[in-house]
């Protein structure tokens, strides 16, 4: 099939208007076949186009629009493709997004081989069966550029975990972006938050108690920082620092706002953009009335609540990895970093500054599995700004952080032999000591290690680990290792305790423990229960003072209530208030491994938590479902600072290839913590005899 670059009338692509986004990815596609071959190509819908076969040359069918000359039996259903010539059109047809691109750049390979010439033999066959050859690899980027991050590997596998709804729901959300572009407003009245540019954004970083004000003229008043940012000029202010939106839109010659009648939605927009007043149009596939309740729906999320503290301004990013692009759509095939297990605590050093030290891995990763991992060590005095490498670990991952007698102590496992492994930094001196002990305990995490009645104690999956604090740590004599929580608690022990069912074909087991000391002085295990699908509760165990017993606690039979979906916690207690903390994910999505909201929450006994606190959520306008399964805020750990609570979070945030990635290392800090535990601990007693009660 011939195709000639000289030609003066445009080759169409003909794309079926009905199919989302096929207008947007037949634009894209047209302007990749003139880049990249020189040929005149030319979008153009459907209803519009010329009868096919067309005179004069072949036209390319995008899609659905193959429906045109091939029966419904030959077109590609799931993740099968097709591409080639048939009845006189190329023909380009997948269900699966990255179908298509893989069939669009093979028409881009045989245009380029053979003076735009595309032979006629027609191709199909299924993704998951291609070759991971250069073709492969090359329509994985195409499919970036047609699809942007909607395109993502989390979309193409997390497909067939959503209903038809998340689908129709993501396709909506991506033309909506689309229709807002860079310069488009929206607002709620009452809500602390605007959309802007895909994201969620607060209209004053400082204070999350100023909203988007409707006055009695129907004005839309918002904080005048914000306006100014907006239009890129100073705007003039109230006494109460509001500038008033309607009147600078009116007044602007590029810019008009449209108020929605019921008055939940405000949309400032350039000018020349097409009017939302009129709900019935439509623009990219979806109508004017439509694309308002989906805005209005990103201000009312149940699955992403709002914070009312702005712990969220205060990111520091300590480590980040940034993806190539081939990376997003298959990343099995190609190593990358991620930054996992991070740690924390902090040191008054001998100036009288508060040194921040911060650990984390570096870990290569291919086909989701660890090939190499180091720790590394890292030291702040300036509140984070700045980071200060002290210390390399190699083979190191799991590791938990904190200050013992004047040193560093790094406690995790060695990756290749998954021996227990030490590391002590000296910061007087400089020096280093790394051991790795002969001890066969399962994995672990950044959690919190307990000190007491003169030993260490530190939980792993299968034991508690301690040891006297005078003896050697680097020897493994030095250690005793306590009986298997796993073997205390059965499956069936937790359905008939809680009244849930768990999936058989998957683990159910206990990990990532934290050691505490209780209110009553006595040392208690708290475990991370993975018994899917299931989530909200935690392992609890007492701990015999020589490190050697563990038992469930009798109270509980040990399996309390806890505020948390599936994800490591760490748990420490306040020096200040008595009340034990926790910095976890908090399940407001029915999926088992939700990440993307992460809170407070506490207890005053360490059997009754409470949330009292959202602290960090997803900020980028996706699909609910879409951001569970994309972003995370995650394997948090937490050091107390003066009057502030500093956190350091495992973040998978933007272009990711899944929740559980590490992309980024972040800091926050949580001013003022202690007053966001007024109303705690109090009636504890009470709740306690209402727990026996009702396991």
């Amino acid at each position: 099939m011939k195709f000639d670059k000289n030609r003066a009338e445009p080759y169409p692509i003909i794309y079926c208007p009905d199919e989302q986004n096929a207008r947007e990815t037949a634009e894209k596609l047209a302007g990749r076949l003139q880049a990249a071959c020189g040929l005149p190509v030319l979008a153009v819908p459907q209803e519009k186009s010329r009868k096919i076969p067309a005179e004069g040359g072949p036209v390319i069918l995008l899609g659905r629009a193959a429906r045109a000359v091939l029966p419904e039996e030959r077109l590609p259903q799931g993740d099968a493709f097709l591409s080639g010539a048939a009845g006189g059109a190329y023909v380009l047809a997948s269900e699966d997004r990255f179908g298509l691109a893989y069939a669009a750049q093979m028409l881009l390979d045989r245009l380029g081989r053979a003076e735009q010439d595309a032979d006629d033999s027609l191709i199909c066959g299924r993704v998951s069966e291609l070759p991971l050859d250069d073709c492969y690899r090359r329509a994985v980027l195409l499919a970036r550029e047609l699809y942007g991050t909607y395109g993502s590997w989390v979309q193409k596998h997390a497909a067939s975990m959503m209903g038809e709804s998340d689908r129709a729901d993501i396709a909506l959300v991506d033309a909506l972006i689309r229709r807002m572009g860079e310069r488009t407003l929206v607002l709620s009245p009452g809500s602390s938050s605007a959309l802007l540019r895909g994201f969620v954004v607060k209209l004053d970083p400082r204070d999350y108690s100023r909203v988007t004000r409707l006055s009695a003229e129907r004005h839309v008043l918002i904080p005048a920082s914000f306006a100014a940012s907006y239009f890129g000029r100073a705007v003039a202010a109230d006494a109460d620092g509001y500038a008033d939106l309607t009147d600078l839109c009116s007044r602007s010659a590029s810019h008009r706002l449209d108020l929605d009648a019921s008055g939940d939605i405000a949309v400032a927009a350039p000018a020349d953009t097409p009017s939302y007043d009129d709900r019935d149009a439509v623009i990219n596939g979806y109508s004017n009335a439509q694309y308002l309740d989906r805005m209005q729906a990103f201000f009312h999320n149940p699955v992403l609540p709002e914070p009312v503290c702005s712990v969220e301004q205060t990111r520091v990013e300590v480590a980040g990895s940034r993806y190539e692009s081939e990376w997003i759509f298959d990343y099995t095939q190609h190593t990358y970093v991620n930054y996992y297990s991070p740690a924390v605590c902090t040191v008054q050093e001998p100036d009288g500054r508060t040194a921040i030290y911060l650990s984390h891995e570096i870990s290569e990763l291919r086909n989701h599995a660890e090939i190499a991992t180091c720790t590394v060590l890292k030291r702040s005095t300036d509140g984070g700004r700045t980071w200060e490498q002290l210390a390399h670990v190699d083979d190191m991952r799991w590791a938990s952080l904190l200050e013992l007698n004047g040193r560093l102590l790094l406690e995790g496992n060695r990756l290749s032999t998954g021996n227990v492994q030490l590391a002590i930094y000296d910061p007087a001196g400089g020096s280093l000591r790394t051991a790795e002990l002969d001890l066969q305990v399962a994995g672990s995490a950044p959690c919190a290690a307990a000190v007491a009645n003169g030993r260490i104690y530190f939980a792993h999956n299968h034991a508690v680990i301690s040891a006297c604090i005078a003896d050697d740590l680097c020897k493994t004599e030095s250690w005793t290792v306590s009986n298997d929580p796993n073997r205390l608690i059965t499956r069936a022990d937790y359905e008939a305790r809680t009244g849930k069912r768990t999936d058989p074909k998957k683990q159910f087991c206990f990990e990532e423990g934290n050691v505490v000391l209780g209110p009553d002085g006595a040392l208690y295990a708290m475990y991370r229960i993975d018994a899917s699908p299931t989530w909200g509760q935690a392992a609890i165990f007492r701990l015999s003072p020589d490190g050697a017993v563990l038992s469930p606690v009798e109270e509980c039979r040990g399996i309390i209530e806890f505020p948390s979906n599936q994800s490591k916690f760490c748990i420490r207690r306040d020096s200040r208030t008595g009340l034990y903390l926790t910095l976890t994910s908090f399940p407001t999505a029915a999926y088992t491994h939700q990440r993307n909201v992460l809170g407070l929450a506490v207890s005053a006994d360490l059997l009754h938590w409470e949330a009292v606190e959202v602290l960090l959520v997803d900020r980028q306008m996706m699909n609910t479902m879409h951001s569970v399964y994309a972003h995370a805020f995650q394997y948090v750990d937490f050091a107390f600072a003066g009057d502030d609570l500093l956190f350091v979070v495992r973040e998978s945030a933007g272009e990711t290839c899944s929740y559980h990635d590490g992309k980024f290392v972040t800091l926050y800090t949580l001013t003022r913590y202690t007053e966001h535990l007024r109303h705690i601990g109090s009636g504890a007693e009470e709740k306690q005899g209402m727990h026996r009660n009702s396991l």
